[in-house]
């Protein structure tokens, strides 16, 4: 049985995994995380992708998850 992030994130294909996601220097993903977050009043985090070596935005995985799912799934 896979285990459950296996099955959320589903596969580690390199060429589907940036597939419309735009690339960002680390510098440039930073203030973009602060300007996202400012403008749509939701978290944002940059991250350095394993495939392309370049940096992306996005929420943070479970931020819209509550407190009872996280600890049902074992994330908090």
């Amino acid at each position: 049985m896979k285990p459950f992030l296996f099955n959320m994130l589903g596969s580690s294909d390199k060429r589907s995994s940036c597939l419309g996601k735009r690339r960002y220097s680390q510098r440039s993903a930073e203030r973009s995380t602060q300007t996202l977050a400012q403008k749509y009043h939701e978290p944002f985090q940059a991250y350095k992708c394993q495939h392309c070596d370049s940096w992306h935005v996005g929420h943070p995985l479970f931020w819209r998850w509550n407190s009872d799912k996280k600890r049902k799934y074992g994330v908090v």
